[in-house]
C-alpha cells in the first residue's frame, strides 16, 4: 500500500530499509510540484485502514493485538543523487544531510505524538494547499540548529478543528516563556480534541510532559534568554 501511494503520486521509491521506505520526489526527473506530491501521498498513506498484527493468545483463547503504526517525515533540499557505489557495484539513491534530516523527522514523530511531520521548507511550497499545524522549533539529534517543524493535519486547509487556535496560542505563550499560560493553553487543548473526536493530543502532551520538567521550572531564575527551542534526545 506505501508503494501504491508513492509511485501514484509520481514518486520514486529509492530503497526499503528495514521497516522503513526511503522514497523521493523531483529525482531523478525534476517535478516542479515536488514537495506538494510528496506531502498529498504520505497523507494519504495516513488514511488507509492501519494493519492489526495478532501478537499472542490470551488465557481465553482471544488474540492479543497490536497495531502498526506508520510515521512519516518529509524534508525538501539538495542531495547528491544518482547511481552511486563501485565498479562491481551500482545502485540508484540519494544521499546528503538533507536525506538524513528526513529520516529524523520521522523519527521525531515518536516523542511528538504525531504521524506526519514536514520540515519548513517543504511547508514554505506547498502554497497554503494542506492544512498543517506548527509544532515548534525542534533540535534534532546531531544537528547544531534547530528547525521550525509543521505537523500535516489535512488536504483541506479551510477545515481548521476548534482546538487548533488554542494550540497555536499555548505554543506562542511557551515560545515567550509564559510557562502558567502555555500550560493552561495545552491543557485545553486536550480537553477539546478528547471531547470532539475522542484523541490525544500528542503535541499538546508532548509539551506538558516539557513544562513538569526541573530545568523548565527554573527556567524563570535563568541568567541565559529562552528561545521556546525543543532539543530531542534521541532518534
Amino acid at each position: 500500500a506505501t508503494t501504491e501511494m508513492i509511485l501514484a503520486e509520481k514518486g520514486t521509491v529509492i530503497k526499503f530499509a528495514g521497516d522503513g521506505i526511503f522514497a523521493a520526489w523531483g529525482a531523478p526527473l525534476p517535478q516542479s510540484d515536488h514537495a506538494e506530491r510528496a506531502v498529498r501521498a504520505m497523507w494519504r498513506l495516513a488514511q488507509l485502514k492501519p494493519t492489526v498484527v495478532p501478537i499472542k493468545r490470551r488465557a481465553d483463547g482471544t488474540m492479543e493485538e497490536f497495531t502498526l503504526r506508520t510515521r512519516i517525515g518529509i524534508h525538501t533540499g539538495e542531495a547528491l543523487a544518482g547511481n552511486l557505489g563501485s565498479a562491481r557495484r551500482l545502485d540508484y539513491t540519494l544521499i546528503g544531510d538533507n536525506t538524513n534530516f528526513a529520516s529524523r523527522l520521522e523519527g521525531a514523530n515518536k516523542y511528538t505524538g504525531t504521524t506526519i511531520l514536514v520540515s519548513d521548507s517543504t511547508a514554505q511550497l506547498l502554497a497554503g494547499k494542506f492544512l498543517l499545524r506548527r509544532v515548534g522549533s525542534i533540535k534534532v539529534v546531531n544537528k547544531d540548529n534547530s528547525v521550525l517543524i509543521y505537523e500535516v493535519l489535512g488536504e483541506n486547509p479551510a477545515a481548521r478543528p476548534r482546538w487548533l487556535d488554542a494550540f497555536e496560542a499555548a505554543l506562542d505563550e511557551w515560545t515567550r516563556g509564559n510557562f502558567a499560560a502555555a500550560q493552561a493553553g495545552f491543557e485545553v487543548v486536550m480537553k477539546d480534541r478528547q471531547a470532539l473526536e475522542g484523541k490525544i493530543d500528542g503535541p499538546a502532551e508532548f509539551y506538558l510532559k516539557r513544562l513538569a520538567r526541573p530545568e523548565v521550572l527554573a527556567q524563570s531564575a535563568a541568567a541565559t534568554p529562552w528561545t521556546g527551542e525543543v532539543e530531542l534526545e534521541g532518534k
